[in-house]
């Protein structure tokens, strides 16, 4: 059950990982996920969700409605929370939205990171159906720099986005988004702050620089019905350029080295020609 409806920035940790997330922020102040540190970096500059009700008007981020609570966890029994569940509620008692997020940080160096998010739409109205838009933003600065990261969509369900030596992806788990967008910040914040209806347009990218992308989902929700959002993202280190190549002479070394020993072994079975020796 929800806790507490405090404006306070709850940290989520586990291993080498931190995320800040503001479920409550203040008049003109962002809210959602603000951090995401792994090793002691921070990739993350903002992710958070939109809604809109009907084909007209703009959309509103989820915390402009009414925050029931929030309760922190710890999934691993470890001592500090990892896990977080916000619970919020249509004002005009319409419909609740609640988000679960549990991250799983890797060992000390490793690099690796990941967060589980389920977003979960209850429509408690007795007589109304709801056309319900649903709208994911993520603006990722990895390695704390925003002008050199590359996006680009793989699938309709999964985005990849990379700098020189790490990558971060997302996968929806299910259902499979309506749309999906990847853009230069800040167009698509711009849209979704804006007074005008938001579709994205299903751009795949290829993009580099200040990049951000977005997924929508369009669905109506009848009277005592829920739509469960299943999302996880990951963080992990690759190889630099000089590191692969290093590793490629060794393989070539090693491979050479083996083949020289079976060829060895080859010649050691042949019978002595003494004429030679």
């Amino acid at each position: 059950l929800p806790q507490t409806s405090s404006a306070a920035i709850i940290t989520l940790t586990d291993g080498n990982s931190t995320a800040d997330v503001e479920p409550d922020p203040g008049i003109d102040e962002p809210g959602g996920t603000l951090s995401w540190v792994v090793d002691g970096v921070d990739h993350l500059f903002r992710q958070w969700f939109w809604y809109r009700i009907g084909p007209a008007g703009g959309e509103a981020p989820i915390d402009t409605l009414d925050l029931v609570g929030t309760n922190s966890f710890s999934s691993n029994f470890e001592p500090n929370d990892n896990g977080l569940y916000i619970l919020y509620s249509d004002p005009n008692d319409r419909f609740t939205i609640d988000i679960t997020y549990v991250m799983k940080g890797g060992t000390a160096g490793s690099g690796v990171s990941d967060i589980a998010e389920q977003i979960r739409i209850i429509n408690t109205s007795p007589t109304q159906t709801l056309q319900f838009h649903f709208f994911q933003y993520s603006d990722f600065d990895l390695n704390e720099s925003e002008f050199d990261d590359t996006i680009q969509a793989n699938n309709a369900n999964s985005v990849s986005q990379s700098d020189p030596n790490l990558i971060v992806s997302e996968t929806v788990v299910a259902p499979r988004p309506s749309h999906s967008e990847v853009a230069f910040f800040p167009d698509l914040v711009d849209s979704l702050d804006d007074d005008s209806p938001t579709t994205l347009n299903d751009f795949g990218g290829p993009l580099t620089g200040d990049v951000s992308w977005a997924y929508q989902w369009d669905f109506n929700l009848a009277p005592g019905r829920t739509f469960i959002i299943s999302k996880d993202k990951h963080i992990q280190t690759v190889p630099e350029p000089s590191s692969l190549a290093i590793l490629g002479m060794g393989l070539l070394g090693l491979t050479s080295l083996v083949r020289g020993a079976r060829k060895g072994s080859r010649q050691r079975s042949r019978p002595i020609n003494s004429q030679r020796e």
